[in-house]
């Protein structure tokens, strides 16, 4: 076996999803399912995504997920950010639809949850064999890291998180990459490791809001280095308190829905 195949292999390298997909979109193609896909992924309902902790959020800093619970607003991206998460709003509902139309996936935009532990999410997608799938865009750097050494770390902590809801034993990632259209795929089994880490933050974060506490900075925010450099909620986090925050911000939910 050759170096390069054995590490795709110990990578969790897949073309499962990869090779259904361009057998599709070379044709011929069902372009009145595609239609009512898109109608129908187009027509769901946004959720409040308040007075719940997100799957996708699993793995980031807990008090910014805090802040995202109780509602308070944060940084709005810029003119160029905006438009990077519209692309990647467009790519997942591009790989939805060939998905489904081709029948490869079986849904997509599936709810999962832990009721009480307040833990909502949606994946991406479930594809025919009953294993979530989860796409991400990327760019050139980025997507020569992954193909190097496998699921970025924080995105692992994310579908540990739908793992940990949805009792799944593993998850397809599919990572597209924005400047060449390249798919690079992985299988992910389930780490109990990271699901105990899940599962121990939630149940920090249940302690932490029955108290109505936030919880600790990261040091490195504290130093205003690592994650506070993107993080929406930087310039409040040093002198944000959890009652005033709660006072101001914090409204029921109104929606049903459990988009993530």
């Amino acid at each position: 076996m050759k170096f390069g195949e054995a590490m795709r292999i110990a990578q969790g390298q897949t073309d499962w999803i990869r090779s259904r997909y361009n057998e599709y979109i070379q044709g011929p193609r069902d372009v009145e399912a595609e239609q009512q896909h898109a109608v129908r992924l187009l027509g769901l309902p946004e959720r409040d995504r308040t007075k719940s902790w997100a799957a996708s959020g699993s793995g980031k800093c807990l008090r910014q997920r805090q802040f995202a619970y109780l509602g308070m607003p944060g940084k709005r991206p810029d003119d160029h950010a905006a438009n990077i998460f519209l692309n990647g709003t467009w790519v997942h509902i591009r790989h939805q639809v060939v998905g489904l139309s081709a029948g490869y996936l079986k849904d997509a935009e599936v709810p999962v949850a832990v009721e009480f532990l307040n833990l909502k999410g949606t994946m991406d997608a479930i594809d025919a064999t009953g294993t979530p799938v989860e796409y991400k865009s990327i760019n050139m750097n980025g997507y020569m890291e992954v193909k190097q050494f496998g699921v970025r770390k924080e995105h692992n902590h994310q579908i540990h998180g739908y793992m940990f809801a949805g009792e799944f034993e593993s998850v397809r990632v599919v990572y597209e990459n924005k400047n060449t259209n390249d798919l690079a795929e992985f299988h992910v089994q389930r780490d109990e490791d990271l699901i105990n880490v899940v599962r121990s933050h939630l149940y920090t974060l249940e302690w932490a809001k029955d108290v109505k506490q936030l919880l600790p900075m990261l040091p490195e925010c504290q130093e205003k280095k690592g994650q506070y450099r993107w993080c929406p909620f930087a310039s409040q986090c040093a002198t944000a308190s959890y009652l005033e925050i709660e006072e101001k911000y914090a409204t029921p939910a109104t929606s049903s829905s459990v988009s993530d």
